[in-house]
């Protein structure tokens, strides 16, 4: 049966990057490739590192320097930081586009590291906000747009889904580094050492991610915002309940542990380690199954971890351990295909502020879940915050598989790599 054709689109193949052959190998990568790929890992480590380790400062600061204040209180100073890494995203996409990653990655980790220095001094709520929330988040923004962004700027179609697998990884990574460095300097060497350790190695990770990523912008480059059609609205809604969901447990897994009396030590390394995994793994299946159909198994990975792990879970430290294991890599698969197929529904010359205006409708949720759950604990207990998690998680399902159905139906299933065209979707826009 001929599949039908698609109104108002245009399907062509972008002559920089040809269509895909299949899976990639690691052998196909560039010198030039591999640059790219480690500066963007560098950035995007910087980026998600404290993201990865919210739940550690979250117990401290409720405990020492904002014990006084509501859990949603505390709850806005991580929710409006993740907010603003992708709700900056569309100003950054945009100077990413016109101009490439060279300055951007640079004033990226400087913000960072002045985040992290002026943390030094936070003692009350409205400094935590603006210099973790604000300034981290703007630091965040612009690392994030210039760490994805540039691996499907620089990079071949074929190698994307690997390349951005080995990326995202480092999130993970840094995750673990400086979740377990917190961990150990926050009781023994107090809050203002701990960040002041963290600001030389954000400092430091600059160095090589700025060299790396000091590429020009191609000529080329048009100056208009990305097209928007129903496949982007999709999308954008199933971010917004995908942060609905992971927030939650990003936020408050460590207070879930402490209120029920379980060793948090192991909790972090255990996520972001299997975070990592996860990570790693979706570079792989990616490129073989498509980046849609990996979504959709991640997140029903996500949502039965949810609410058939964590919410019995109770005071059983195995199973709370089993959850957090299959959650990292659920999480961090979605993480690293999320940025494959948004590339893939537009031009390369558009990835900027495609990718991150995608975001910035999905940050919305990540502003609103933290405060949401932090009400949810006070009034219901644990029970209804985790499933809030949960059903968000189902929500964010239903609208990634009408979106894979929808691909299907044009005879254009998103995100598989065997599938010419799908890179150079435009997409008609939203007055038309």
């Amino acid at each position: 049966m001929r599949p039908r054709e698609v109104p108002e689109m245009e399907v062509s193949v972008n002559s920089a990057t040809g269509p895909p052959h299949g899976p990639a190998n690691l052998a196909a990568f560039t010198p030039k490739d591999w640059r790219v790929v480690f500066g963007s890992s560098c950035a995007i480590l910087t980026a998600f590192s404290i993201p990865n380790s919210a739940a550690v400062i979250q117990s401290y600061l409720s405990t020492h320097q904002l014990a006084d204040a509501r859990a949603f209180d505390i709850g806005w100073i991580f929710g409006l930081h993740l907010f603003l890494i992708f709700f900056l995203g569309p100003l950054c996409g945009y100077f990413f586009d016109k101009d490439g990653p060279r300055f951007l990655v640079l004033i990226g980790h400087a913000s960072m590291a002045l985040s992290y220095l002026l943390l030094i001094w936070c003692t009350e709520y409205y400094q935590s906000i603006l210099a973790y929330s604000v300034l981290g988040g703007l630091g965040g923004a612009l690392l994030n747009v210039c760490g994805f962004g540039s691996i499907a700027l620089f990079i071949n179609t074929t190698l994307r889904g690997r390349a951005t697998g080995i990326a995202a990884t480092f999130g993970g990574l840094g995750g673990i580094i400086f979740s377990s460095v917190l961990q150990h300097t926050l009781p023994n060497l107090g809050w203002s050492w701990s960040w002041g350790i963290l600001c030389i190695v954000a400092a430091l990770l600059g160095l090589p991610s700025c060299f790396s990523l000091n590429l020009p912008r191609d000529a080329g480059a048009q100056k208009k915002w990305p097209d928007r059609g129903k496949f982007f609205y999709l999308i954008s809604l199933g971010l917004f309940f995908l942060e609905w969901g992971f927030s939650v447990p990003l936020t408050f897994i460590i207070s879930y542990a402490t209120a029920h009396e379980i060793n948090s030590t192991a909790i972090l390394p255990c996520f972001n380690g299997s975070s990592v995994l996860g990570r790693v793994l979706s570079g792989f299946i990616v490129d073989r199954c498509g980046a849609f159909k990996t979504t959709i198994i991640y997140v029903l990975i996500c949502a039965v971890a949810v609410l058939a792990l964590w919410l019995p879970a109770g005071g059983s430290e195995p199973m709370l351990l089993l959850f957090v294991l299959l959650f990292g890599v659920a999480s961090g698969g979605i993480l690293a295909s999320t940025p494959v197929y948004l590339s893939r529904l537009c031009n390369e010359q558009e990835v900027g502020r495609y990718f991150s205006t995608a975001l910035a409708l999905g940050s919305f949720g990540a502003l609103s879940s933290p405060p949401i759950a932090g009400l949810l604990l006070h009034a219901r207990g644990w029970p209804a915050v985790i499933l809030f998690s949960g059903l968000s998680y189902i929500i964010a399902l239903v609208f990634f598989v009408v979106l894979w159905l929808e691909t299907a139906r044009y005879g254009l299933p998103g995100g598989d790599s065997n599938v010419q065209g799908l890179g150079a979707l435009r997409l008609p826009s939203a007055g038309a």
